[in-house]
C-alpha cells in the first residue's frame, strides 16, 4: 500500500454525563498526553451554554502526528491505551469514546487510506469506539516537509517502545 504524502493525527475523546475527569487524571495508565478536560458543571468557555452538561477529556499520542510507514504502530498505541484504561473510564462515568482522526493529504492526488486494519479494528470494536474523520488537503511540498519532520521524530527514538502485537 502506498501511503506517501499523507499525514495523520488522532485524538481520543471521552465523554459522559456523570464523568469528572479530575477523578481519573492520576490513575490513567500510559504515556498519552491529556490535552484538555472539563467537568460538568464547568463554565462553557465557548459560550454556547452557561455550563457544560457533561464531562470530557481529549487525549493525544505522545508524538501527535504520524505518516504511513508508522501508522500501524500509531494505531496499536491507541488501542493499547484504550485497553489499559477502558475499565477506569467506564467505572468513572465515560459513556462515549471516540478516536477523532485528522488526515492531511496532497491536494494533487486522490486520497485513499486504511484506518485500523481488520485485526486492529476487531480489537477496537470491543469498546464501542466511534471513528469520526476529517480530511484536509495541502500542497505536495507542505506534506513532504511535514512528513520529513515527523519521520525524524519517529526515527530518533522518540516513539514509545512497544511490543509487536
Amino acid at each position: 500500500m502506498d501511503y506517501n504524502y499523507i499525514v495523520y493525527s488522532y485524538d481520543i475523546l471521552i465523554f459522559g454525563d456523570n464523568f469528572y475527569p479530575k477523578n481519573i487524571l492520576q490513575k490513567i495508565q500510559g504515556d498519552f498526553i491529556i490535552d484538555d478536560d472539563y467537568h460538568c458543571p464547568d463554565d462553557n468557555r465557548f459560550g454556547d451554554d452557561d455550563k457544560y452538561g457533561y464531562g470530557s477529556m481529549i487525549i493525544s499520542h505522545p508524538l501527535q502526528w504520524t505518516v504511513g510507514k508508522h501508522i500501524i504502530q500509531y494505531e496499536k498505541d491507541f488501542i493499547e491505551f484504550i485497553e489499559k484504561n477502558y475499565k477506569l473510564f467506564k467505572e468513572n462515568g465515560v459513556d462515549d469514546i471516540r478516536i477523532f482522526m485528522e488526515v492531511f493529504y496532497d491536494k494533487g492526488g486522490q486520497c485513499n487510506f486504511e484506518i485500523f486494519n481488520k485485526t486492529l479494528l476487531k480489537r477496537l470494536a470491543k469498546y464501542n469506539v466511534s471513528l469520526p474523520i476529517s480530511v484536509y488537503t495541502l500542497s505536495k511540498r507542505e506534506i513532504k516537509k511535514w512528513e520529513k519532520e515527523i519521520n525524524i521524530k519517529w526515527n530518533a527514538g522518540n516513539a514509545p517502545i512497544r511490543a509487536n502485537l
